[in-house]
């Protein structure tokens, strides 16, 4: 994968597709075969270019990529290009917040957090700001403790993953194809403060 990258850098294309990650699947045609399905000989590359608004309605679009690959291959190799599958998920979660806190910050700070968290090229202090790892599935603990951790927020409830259909999982399983695609407007994020024994809805 690291080769693909540092050689396709070297192109006099790179400048006309710039790719920002790539997963190398052996065994794969993605093309026409789902992941599970075993193709000897082939390889599929899923392909993330740096700015996808700029290409996206371009026919062809990754053809002198494989053209530029294609001379590098091996006889017995057929090599596939595909871009990754995204998975759709959004969060609901009630944060009860010390008092004194502010709960516009608060807030914002949380949809920051989780939206850096799960982003697929910028990623902050999250996975080594490389991105959210292809195949790396959800998991509601984490977002638990990235949510309980923020400044403001005493604790944290109903906590929930949504998925495509608004079901709540508490684990969402990704293919090693698949990248996450972060909901933040079907996303909710409640402020409460703890009045006596009520909680107030800010």
């Amino acid at each position: 994968e690291k080769l693909v990258l540092e050689d396709w850098h070297q192109s006099p294309d790179y400048n006309n597709l710039k790719i920002a990650r790539v997963k190398c699947l052996t065994q794969r045609n993605l093309e026409q075969l789902d992941i599970d399905t075993f193709a000897q000989g082939h390889i599929s590359l899923v392909v993330v270019p740096e700015n996808n608004n700029q290409i996206k309605n371009e026919e062809n679009k990754y053809e002198k990529l494989f053209n530029f690959l294609d001379q590098r291959r091996l006889l017995t190799t057929r090599i596939h290009i595909v871009e990754p599958l995204y998975v759709s998920v959004a969060i609901e979660a009630k944060l009860v917040i010390h008092d004194g806190a502010q709960a516009e910050a608060v807030k914002n700070k949380a949809q920051t957090e989780v939206t850096m968290f799960f982003d697929t090229l910028k990623s902050g202090k999250y996975w080594q700001g490389k991105g959210w790892q292809f195949g790396r599935s959800i998991y509601l603990s984490e977002l638990y403790k990235i949510l309980d951790s923020l400044e403001g927020v005493d604790y944290v409830e109903n906590l929930q993953i949504k998925d495509k259909d608004n079901n709540p999982q508490s684990e969402i399983y990704l293919a090693e194809n698949q990248l996450v695609n972060f909901n933040l407007e079907d996303s909710q994020f409640t402020i409460v403060v703890e009045v006596g024994n009520e909680q107030k809805s800010i």
